[in-house]
């Protein structure tokens, strides 16, 4: 069971100003969506591998890297450099 602490401190990470009845029903819906999770775990998925529909192994490709990046044609053209990459604006303040 979540405590009331536990509920604060995961507020105040989120940077967020709970009342007591809004610290309440946080609590509850977390403790719900924990039990749910719990409930997954019993699930029996018959050790095999998913499967997708439609889709068979040998249509897939293999994961590998097609051709290797180069760094500086990426950061000439970015509108400012940073140490080893590129700065983006900032959007917020």
């Amino acid at each position: 069971m979540l405590e009331q602490k536990d509920i604060t401190h995961l507020a105040s990470l989120a940077r967020l100003e709970l009342g007591e009845a809004e610290s309440e029903g946080l609590r509850r819906d977390m403790e719900s969506i924990i039990e749910l999770m719990d409930s997954l775990h019993a699930v029996d998925m018959g050790g095999g591998e998913y499967q997708a529909p439609g889709v068979s192994a040998d249509q897939l490709r293999e994961d590998a890297a097609l051709r290797e990046i180069e760094p500086a044609r990426f950061l000439e053209q970015s509108p400012a450099e940073g140490a080893d990459g590129f700065t983006i604006p900032r959007m917020m303040e």
